[in-house]
């Protein structure tokens, strides 16, 4: 039988930093051999949905948590291009990535705006999101970065006037692929 040993510094760490789905989708993770798993495995092992899984693996790894290469850990593809673009945002505009609130982590924080980065069909689940993280910087610019293909692009005039009455900014960027 194979031990994993908990380090007191880690476990601090821990406590301090991720979410419950987090800590859960780690230690998990840590008790088995390295070998190839899915999203939809780990999702399904332990009962948690899908997205929750992708985007707490997505921490995982952003914060050197785990390795997804050493599990062989599939990562979604949205995920990597919602990765890529907040990214390229961050290296235009500087700011801090995926800073933590206690209603969830925000995608790029400048000094001042909070920007949420999403594809386009996600627009309102973005919208729902920066208002309630406005509530920790209200002194802060709240605009949506939503991504998505040359044709999405018609659909940003709609979505920006729907945002002003929350004096919610849009930006929008044209990515090479973009599936639901």
């Amino acid at each position: 039988m194979d031990f994993y040993q908990l380090r007191t510094e880690e476990w601090k760490r821990v406590w301090k930093e991720l979410k419950p789905a987090e800590i859960r989708i780690l230690y998990y993770l840590r008790t088995l051999k390295p070998f190839t798993l899915s999203v939809s495995a780990i999702a399904q092992e332990l009962e948690i949905n899908k997205s929750t899984v992708s985007r707490a693996l997505r921490v995982l790894a952003d914060g050197g948590w785990i390795d997804p290469s050493i599990y062989g850990l599939k990562m979604n593809n949205q995920d990597r291009i919602e990765f890529q673009v907040r990214e390229h945002l961050k290296s235009q505009l500087g700011g801090l990535t995926e800073v933590k609130t206690p209603a969830g982590r925000i995608d790029l924080l400048t000094e001042t705006e909070i920007i949420e980065v999403k594809r386009v069909d996600d627009w309102k689940s973005a919208l729902g999101q920066i208002l309630i993280y406005s509530g920790f910087y209200p002194e802060h610019q709240k605009r949506l970065h939503l991504f998505g293909s040359a044709k999405d692009e018609k659909q940003i005039s709609t979505i920006a006037n729907s945002c002003l009455a929350f004096d919610v900014l849009v930006s929008f960027g044209v990515v090479a692929e973009v599936k639901a």
